[in-house]
Protein backbone atom coordinates (compact mmCIF):
# COMPACT_ATOMS: atom_id res chain seq x y z
CA UNK A 1 0.00 0.00 0.00
CA UNK A 2 1.66 3.45 -1.10
CA UNK A 3 -1.10 5.74 0.57
CA UNK A 4 -0.92 7.88 -2.69
CA UNK A 5 -1.94 7.82 -6.05
CA UNK A 6 -2.01 10.13 -8.79
CA UNK A 7 -3.59 9.72 -12.26
CA UNK A 8 -4.85 11.42 -15.15
CA UNK A 9 -7.25 11.25 -17.78
CA UNK A 10 -8.28 13.05 -20.88
CA UNK A 11 -11.82 13.86 -22.13
CA UNK A 12 -13.18 12.97 -25.56
CA UNK A 13 -16.25 13.96 -27.77
CA UNK A 14 -19.18 12.43 -29.22
CA UNK A 15 -19.20 10.91 -32.52
CA UNK A 16 -21.99 9.06 -32.17
CA UNK A 17 -24.48 9.14 -29.10
CA UNK A 18 -25.66 6.18 -27.62
CA UNK A 19 -28.61 7.09 -25.96
CA UNK A 20 -31.18 6.48 -28.79
CA UNK A 21 -30.09 3.41 -30.08
CA UNK A 22 -27.77 2.13 -27.18
CA UNK A 23 -24.46 1.93 -29.35
CA UNK A 24 -22.40 4.82 -29.60
CA UNK A 25 -18.74 6.15 -30.04
CA UNK A 26 -16.67 9.05 -29.35
CA UNK A 27 -12.96 9.95 -29.76
CA UNK A 28 -10.39 11.06 -27.02
CA UNK A 29 -9.21 14.79 -27.28
CA UNK A 30 -6.55 16.27 -25.34
CA UNK A 31 -8.20 17.84 -22.30
CA UNK A 32 -7.23 17.02 -18.91
CA UNK A 33 -8.30 15.81 -15.28
CA UNK A 34 -6.37 14.73 -12.67
CA UNK A 35 -7.05 13.11 -9.50
CA UNK A 36 -5.20 12.84 -6.44
CA UNK A 37 -5.97 10.73 -3.11
CA UNK A 38 -3.98 10.22 0.18
CA UNK A 39 -5.76 7.18 2.00
CA UNK A 40 -6.70 8.37 5.73
CA UNK A 41 -6.87 5.28 8.21
CA UNK A 42 -10.73 6.28 9.45
CA UNK A 43 -13.17 5.34 6.55
CA UNK A 44 -13.75 9.11 6.42
CA UNK A 45 -13.90 10.57 2.87
CA UNK A 46 -13.17 14.38 2.10
CA UNK A 47 -13.53 15.64 -1.43
CA UNK A 48 -11.73 18.61 -3.17
CA UNK A 49 -12.80 19.53 -6.17
CA UNK A 50 -10.27 22.08 -7.97
CA UNK A 51 -12.68 23.94 -10.37
CA UNK A 52 -13.68 27.11 -10.90
CA UNK A 53 -16.82 26.10 -11.14
CA UNK A 54 -18.60 24.35 -7.83
CA UNK A 55 -19.08 21.59 -8.65
CA UNK A 56 -20.82 18.12 -6.44
CA UNK A 57 -18.77 15.70 -5.21
CA UNK A 58 -21.78 12.97 -5.62
CA UNK A 59 -19.33 11.22 -8.71
CA UNK A 60 -15.94 11.50 -6.92
CA UNK A 61 -17.51 9.63 -4.19
CA UNK A 62 -19.17 6.72 -5.54
CA UNK A 63 -15.66 6.50 -7.51
CA UNK A 64 -13.30 6.03 -4.85
CA UNK A 65 -16.03 4.07 -2.72
CA UNK A 66 -16.15 1.73 -5.98
CA UNK A 67 -12.67 1.56 -6.39
CA UNK A 68 -11.99 0.74 -2.57
CA UNK A 69 -15.02 -2.43 -3.14
CA UNK A 70 -12.79 -3.83 -6.15
CA UNK A 71 -10.02 -3.33 -4.54
CA UNK A 72 -10.95 -5.23 -1.04
CA UNK A 73 -10.20 -2.38 1.05
CA UNK A 74 -13.55 -0.67 1.32
CA UNK A 75 -12.54 0.04 4.88
CA UNK A 76 -10.28 2.69 4.20
CA UNK A 77 -10.76 6.90 4.21
CA UNK A 78 -9.31 8.98 1.64
CA UNK A 79 -8.34 12.68 0.99
CA UNK A 80 -9.59 13.20 -3.12
CA UNK A 81 -8.46 16.11 -4.90
CA UNK A 82 -8.93 16.38 -8.66
CA UNK A 83 -8.60 19.05 -11.05
CA UNK A 84 -9.78 19.42 -14.52
CA UNK A 85 -8.83 21.64 -17.73
CA UNK A 86 -12.74 20.08 -18.93
CA UNK A 87 -15.47 22.29 -19.13
CA UNK A 88 -18.36 20.10 -17.01
CA UNK A 89 -22.32 19.23 -18.26
CA UNK A 90 -21.00 20.42 -21.40
CA UNK A 91 -21.19 17.33 -23.68
CA UNK A 92 -16.72 16.74 -23.31
CA UNK A 93 -17.28 13.97 -21.24
CA UNK A 94 -15.74 15.52 -18.11
CA UNK A 95 -18.06 13.07 -15.74
CA UNK A 96 -15.87 10.01 -17.11
CA UNK A 97 -13.01 11.12 -17.04
CA UNK A 98 -13.23 12.01 -13.57
CA UNK A 99 -13.72 8.53 -12.94
CA UNK A 100 -11.61 7.25 -14.65
CA UNK A 101 -8.56 9.60 -12.98
CA UNK A 102 -10.18 8.55 -9.30
CA UNK A 103 -10.67 5.12 -9.55
CA UNK A 104 -7.34 5.05 -11.01
CA UNK A 105 -5.67 7.68 -8.02
CA UNK A 106 -7.77 5.12 -5.66
CA UNK A 107 -6.01 2.17 -6.42
CA UNK A 108 -3.11 3.04 -7.12
CA UNK A 109 -2.57 4.53 -3.20
CA UNK A 110 -4.28 1.60 -1.90
CA UNK A 111 -1.91 -0.97 -3.85
CA UNK A 112 -4.81 -2.89 -5.41
CA UNK A 113 -4.27 -1.60 -8.86
CA UNK A 114 -2.02 -4.91 -10.40
CA UNK A 115 -4.27 -7.41 -11.78
CA UNK A 116 -7.01 -5.20 -13.04
CA UNK A 117 -7.60 -4.88 -16.63
CA UNK A 118 -8.69 -1.76 -18.33
CA UNK A 119 -12.04 -2.76 -19.17
CA UNK A 120 -12.96 -3.54 -15.22
CA UNK A 121 -11.26 -0.05 -14.59
CA UNK A 122 -13.75 1.19 -17.41
CA UNK A 123 -16.79 -0.13 -16.17
CA UNK A 124 -16.10 1.31 -12.57
CA UNK A 125 -16.51 4.09 -13.75
CA UNK A 126 -19.40 3.61 -15.73
CA UNK A 127 -21.12 1.66 -12.47
CA UNK A 128 -20.11 5.16 -10.12
CA UNK A 129 -21.47 7.42 -12.97
CA UNK A 130 -24.73 5.85 -12.83
CA UNK A 131 -24.67 5.74 -8.68
CA UNK A 132 -24.09 9.18 -9.34
CA UNK A 133 -26.58 9.92 -11.46
CA UNK A 134 -24.52 12.21 -14.15
CA UNK A 135 -25.49 9.66 -16.79
CA UNK A 136 -28.47 8.31 -19.31
CA UNK A 137 -27.21 5.27 -20.80
CA UNK A 138 -24.01 4.44 -18.50
CA UNK A 139 -21.77 6.46 -21.14
CA UNK A 140 -19.53 3.30 -21.88
CA UNK A 141 -18.67 4.91 -25.32
CA UNK A 142 -17.73 8.08 -23.10
CA UNK A 143 -15.51 6.25 -20.74
CA UNK A 144 -13.60 3.87 -23.23
CA UNK A 145 -12.56 6.94 -25.61
CA UNK A 146 -11.67 8.61 -22.37
CA UNK A 147 -9.52 5.48 -20.79
CA UNK A 148 -8.20 3.97 -24.03
CA UNK A 149 -7.65 7.23 -26.13
CA UNK A 150 -9.02 7.26 -30.21
CA UNK A 151 -11.61 6.14 -31.56
CA UNK A 152 -13.77 3.54 -29.48
CA UNK A 153 -17.06 1.82 -30.76
CA UNK A 154 -19.35 0.24 -27.70
CA UNK A 155 -22.56 -1.81 -27.35
CA UNK A 156 -23.32 0.16 -24.21
CA UNK A 157 -26.01 -1.96 -22.82
CA UNK A 158 -23.26 -4.77 -22.70
CA UNK A 159 -21.04 -2.63 -21.56
CA UNK A 160 -18.97 -4.02 -24.73
CA UNK A 161 -15.54 -2.55 -26.89
CA UNK A 162 -16.52 -3.20 -30.45
CA UNK A 163 -13.71 -1.23 -32.18
CA UNK A 164 -11.06 0.81 -31.29
CA UNK A 165 -8.91 2.09 -33.86
CA UNK A 166 -5.89 4.89 -33.84
CA UNK A 167 -6.53 8.31 -34.81
CA UNK A 168 -4.55 11.04 -36.22
CA UNK A 169 -2.63 13.21 -33.13
CA UNK A 170 -2.10 15.88 -35.49
CA UNK A 171 -6.25 16.70 -35.87
CA UNK A 172 -7.38 19.36 -34.08
CA UNK A 173 -10.94 19.61 -31.80
CA UNK A 174 -12.13 23.33 -31.82
CA UNK A 175 -15.22 23.09 -29.40
CA UNK A 176 -17.36 25.92 -29.15
CA UNK A 177 -18.87 25.64 -25.30
CA UNK A 178 -21.67 28.05 -24.57
CA UNK A 179 -21.60 28.96 -21.32
CA UNK A 180 -25.22 27.17 -19.94
CA UNK A 181 -25.09 23.09 -19.09
CA UNK A 182 -27.08 20.22 -19.93
CA UNK A 183 -27.78 18.21 -16.78
CA UNK A 184 -28.90 14.91 -17.51
CA UNK A 185 -31.87 15.58 -15.00
CA UNK A 186 -33.83 18.15 -17.70
CA UNK A 187 -33.73 15.11 -20.28
CA UNK A 188 -36.08 12.77 -18.67
CA UNK A 189 -38.90 13.50 -21.19
CA UNK A 190 -37.08 13.61 -24.26
CA UNK A 191 -38.06 11.29 -27.18
CA UNK A 192 -34.42 9.71 -28.16
CA UNK A 193 -36.18 7.40 -30.39
CA UNK A 194 -37.47 9.85 -32.91
CA UNK A 195 -33.31 10.15 -33.93
CA UNK A 196 -32.89 6.86 -34.10
CA UNK A 197 -32.56 5.91 -37.49
CA UNK A 198 -30.41 8.71 -37.96
CA UNK A 199 -27.60 7.37 -35.45
CA UNK A 200 -27.98 3.68 -36.40
CA UNK A 201 -26.93 5.07 -39.92
CA UNK A 202 -24.11 7.20 -38.12
CA UNK A 203 -22.88 3.99 -36.05
CA UNK A 204 -22.41 2.20 -39.66
CA UNK A 205 -20.69 4.84 -40.99
CA UNK A 206 -18.28 5.14 -38.32
CA UNK A 207 -17.71 1.26 -37.75
CA UNK A 208 -16.87 1.14 -41.67
CA UNK A 209 -13.94 4.37 -40.58
CA UNK A 210 -15.99 6.76 -42.09
CA UNK A 211 -16.43 8.85 -38.67
CA UNK A 212 -16.06 12.33 -39.66
CA UNK A 213 -19.11 11.42 -41.58
CA UNK A 214 -20.78 10.10 -39.06
CA UNK A 215 -20.54 12.88 -36.72
CA UNK A 216 -21.57 15.37 -38.44
CA UNK A 217 -24.97 13.21 -38.76
CA UNK A 218 -25.46 12.18 -35.22
CA UNK A 219 -24.44 16.06 -34.06
CA UNK A 220 -27.05 17.50 -36.36
CA UNK A 221 -29.80 14.69 -35.50
CA UNK A 222 -29.46 15.25 -31.53
CA UNK A 223 -29.23 19.18 -32.11
CA UNK A 224 -32.32 19.40 -34.14
CA UNK A 225 -34.35 17.05 -30.82
CA UNK A 226 -32.46 18.96 -28.36
CA UNK A 227 -32.90 22.53 -29.59
CA UNK A 228 -29.88 23.27 -29.58
CA UNK A 229 -28.40 25.97 -32.14
CA UNK A 230 -26.88 24.28 -35.49
CA UNK A 231 -25.13 27.17 -36.13
CA UNK A 232 -21.45 26.76 -34.40
CA UNK A 233 -21.33 23.52 -36.63
CA UNK A 234 -22.61 25.42 -39.88
CA UNK A 235 -19.84 28.19 -39.34
CA UNK A 236 -17.24 25.84 -38.64
CA UNK A 237 -18.22 23.42 -42.09
CA UNK A 238 -18.30 26.93 -43.82
CA UNK A 239 -14.32 27.97 -42.06
CA UNK A 240 -13.16 24.76 -43.67
CA UNK A 241 -13.50 21.93 -40.63
CA UNK A 242 -13.64 18.55 -41.85
CA UNK A 243 -16.49 17.42 -39.61
CA UNK A 244 -18.73 19.49 -37.11
CA UNK A 245 -21.61 18.27 -34.86
CA UNK A 246 -23.01 18.36 -31.12
CA UNK A 247 -20.92 16.09 -28.64
CA UNK A 248 -23.22 14.53 -26.26
CA UNK A 249 -26.04 16.01 -24.97
CA UNK A 250 -24.57 19.44 -25.62
CA UNK A 251 -24.14 21.97 -25.37
CA UNK A 252 -21.04 21.94 -26.73
CA UNK A 253 -20.12 22.14 -30.68
CA UNK A 254 -17.13 19.96 -31.70
CA UNK A 255 -15.35 20.36 -35.23
CA UNK A 256 -12.45 18.65 -36.51
CA UNK A 257 -9.59 20.41 -38.22
CA UNK A 258 -7.08 19.77 -40.22
CA UNK A 259 -4.04 21.68 -38.09
CA UNK A 260 -3.46 24.23 -40.91
CA UNK A 261 -7.12 24.90 -40.37
CA UNK A 262 -7.45 25.21 -36.59
CA UNK A 263 -7.16 29.19 -36.41
CA UNK A 264 -9.49 30.40 -39.20
CA UNK A 265 -12.00 27.88 -37.45
CA UNK A 266 -11.72 29.17 -34.19
CA UNK A 267 -11.95 32.56 -35.12
CA UNK A 268 -15.11 32.31 -36.77
CA UNK A 269 -16.79 30.70 -33.73
CA UNK A 270 -15.54 33.09 -31.48
CA UNK A 271 -16.90 35.95 -33.67
CA UNK A 272 -20.35 34.41 -32.30
CA UNK A 273 -19.76 35.64 -28.85
CA UNK A 274 -22.24 32.86 -27.54
CA UNK A 275 -19.74 30.99 -25.83
CA UNK A 276 -15.53 30.07 -25.58
CA UNK A 277 -13.59 28.52 -27.90
CA UNK A 278 -11.06 25.96 -26.73
CA UNK A 279 -8.73 23.52 -28.83
CA UNK A 280 -7.48 20.09 -28.09
CA UNK A 281 -5.58 17.53 -30.77
CA UNK A 282 -6.97 14.56 -31.09
CA UNK A 283 -5.39 11.69 -28.66
CA UNK A 284 -4.88 8.00 -28.73
CA UNK A 285 -2.87 7.84 -25.15
CA UNK A 286 -4.67 6.05 -22.32
CA UNK A 287 -5.71 6.78 -18.79
CA UNK A 288 -2.32 6.62 -16.50
CA UNK A 289 -0.76 7.05 -13.28
CA UNK A 290 1.65 9.39 -12.78
CA UNK A 291 3.93 7.98 -10.23
CA UNK A 292 6.68 10.35 -8.05
CA UNK A 293 10.11 10.14 -9.44
CA UNK A 294 12.52 8.41 -7.37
Amino acid sequence: MTGHGKARCHGAITVVNAIATGKGAAVGIGLQTEAEVELKPSGHLVVDIQSEEREPTALVRASVQRAFAAGNCAELGAYVATRSAIPAARGLKSSSAAANAVILAALEAAGRLDGIGDQELIRLGVEAAVTASVTITGAFDDASACFLGGLCLTDNGRRELLQRTEVDERLVAVLHVPPERTPKSSLGKVEWAKVAPQAEQAFELAMKGDWLQALRINGAAYAGLLGVSQEPARIALEAGALTAGLSGTGPSTAAVCQPEDAKRVAKALGKLGTGIVLQANLTNRQAEVVRRSP
